[in-house]
């Protein structure tokens, strides 16, 4: 059985890396992903998720900003923590199911780009929507993450250079 986790992308992770995912495995190749990609792109159903991308992407980069931007701390950094002893077995089982992942994703993966360009315009228009939309969700949670990280950091260059 998979291990518990609470993240419900690592858990079909598992699953898809696991002998018991065939089922899943199957159902991820038979789906249309020339019509997926174009839903996901064009669809007003679909806007909340794009939004929720932006979303993220902008919290990731805003704390990373504020990470790259406030002064280092004055104190020593913790050691890290301990790790729990893992058995032979068990880092066994671990490797073999995350070799048995990443040859699923190798081959959902080209059978999907094998797909598209089968598709022809259809296909490359799907593909190049996919790609404007990274883009724009890139460029729109960077702008997002930049307006709220810049005014604190030029607060805080103005008061050191005050005092200074």
């Amino acid at each position: 059985t998979p291990p518990a986790t609470a993240d419900p992308l690592d858990a079909v992770r598992v699953l898809l890396g696991s002998p018991g995912g065939a089922t899943l495995r199957r159902i991820a190749r038979d789906l249309d992903s020339t019509e997926l990609l174009t839903t996901l792109t064009t669809s007003r159903k679909t806007r909340h998720l794009r939004r929720l991308g932006v979303r993220m992407l902008a919290e990731s980069l805003t704390q990373r900003f504020a990470a790259a931007l406030s002064p280092p701390p004055k104190h020593e950094r913790r050691p890290p923590p301990e790790q729990l002893p893992v058995s032979p077995a068990s880092e066994a089982l671990r490797r073999r199911r995350a070799e048995r992942l990443a040859g699923v994703r190798r081959v959902l993966v080209a059978s999907h780009l094998q797909r598209q360009v089968r598709a022809g315009w259809r296909g490359a228009a799907a593909i190049g929507a996919v790609g404007l939309l990274f883009f724009r969700v890139a460029v729109v949670a960077f702008c997002k993450a930049a307006v709220r990280t810049l005014p604190g950091a030029v607060g805080g260059i103005r008061r050191a250079v005050l005092r200074g």
